[in-house]
């Protein structure tokens, strides 16, 4: 599983490195509001925009997983379908690991600046990111390995949906999320059980 892991993080590096380039663009912007207009106002639409760039990515990678050749000859390699959900679901939190540091490296420039920081939005962008990062493989994901990609943008946007719904549902920050990581969780389990069963 080890190697299946690998690959499946090979295979992102490029996104990678789009995210975090943009990150750095973004914390630029951001440097230069805080130079000049003394004021970190882009700081939370700019975490947005990173984190929804990251849905975008994670979409095009289940795309570009479900329809490489290697995905067709995968279940041919000794490899069971535990090691291999488990391998792509572990590269979800790979990923999101990854952008947890981007944010927090952005947070990180702006407080250097030691300009106020408006904590109100700052907890609503990182609050939506970590939402948006579990629960959009969880619906996209699962989705994919049963209907294929063809519909994908509709995925896109029903995950999309699922997150704001949560977003401002009356729970508090911490058990929403809480909500997206079992919604995570379940959408982990249907993808084992729609992949035992999927023929290639």
């Amino acid at each position: 599983m080890k190697g299946h892991l690998r690959n499946n993080l090979y295979a992102s590096q490029n996104y990678l490195a789009v995210i975090f380039v943009t990150t750095l663009i973004l914390a630029f912007c951001v440097s230069v509001e805080v130079y000049f207009y003394k004021s970190c106002d882009l700081l939370s639409s700019s975490l947005i925009v990173v984190w929804v760039s990251s849905f975008l990515i994670c979409c095009e990678g289940v795309k570009q997983d479900e329809l490489s050749s290697y995905n067709k000859f995968e279940k041919t390699l000794p490899l069971s379908k535990y090691d291999i959900i488990t391998a792509r679901y572990l590269a979800f939190v790979g990923f999101f690991i990854f952008l947890l540091f981007c944010s927090s490296l952005m947070v990180l420039i702006v407080y250097l600046t030691k300009q106020p920081i408006i904590f109100d939005r700052l907890e609503f962008a990182m609050v939506y990111g970590i939402i948006g990062m579990f629960v959009c493989p969880a619906i996209i994901h699962p989705l994919a390995l049963k209907y294929g990609t063809s519909k994908l943008s509709i995925y896109f946007f029903m995950a999309m949906f699922a997150t704001l719904s949560l977003l401002i549902s009356p729970l508090n920050n911490f058990l929403k999320i809480i909500v997206a990581i079992i919604s995570f969780t379940i959408s982990y389990f249907i993808s084992l059980n729609i992949y035992s069963k999927k023929e290639f």
